[in-house]
């Protein structure tokens, strides 16, 4: 019996309405959960990347319970699907810490 997963992806931070700043906690995104962690890392990207922070948590199905998988995210997104060249966007708040740390690897890549 394999086991069956999803991921869910919340994030934090605000936006502008009007002149006055709205803030938002633990927004989830996607009406359809991704069914693994590779597809979760890419939402958590595509759709947080202003966010302040983001949580990503596997949910079993079977069992009912989640475990949190935020750090092991961050860490895959930084190394694999971070867009460099997106200048408009940059790297996000709640990834900097974990791109700063692979800057001296990727330096000599571009």
């Amino acid at each position: 019996m394999t086991q069956s997963f999803q991921w869910l992806i919340t994030s934090s931070g605000h936006f502008m309405h009007g002149t006055e700043k709205k803030f938002y906690n633990n927004l989830a995104h996607a009406e359809e959960l991704p069914e693994n962690f590779k597809d979760a890392c890419h939402m958590a990207y595509d759709h947080c990347k202003d966010c302040t922070s983001i949580r990503v948590l596997r949910l079993d199905r079977d069992t009912g319970t989640f475990e949190d998988q935020t750090a092991k995210a961050v860490y895959f997104i930084a190394q694999s699907v971070l867009d460099l060249r997106d200048e408009e966007n940059g790297v996000p708040e709640w990834a900097q810490e974990q791109f700063d740390a692979l800057e001296p690897v990727l330096e000599g890549d571009y």
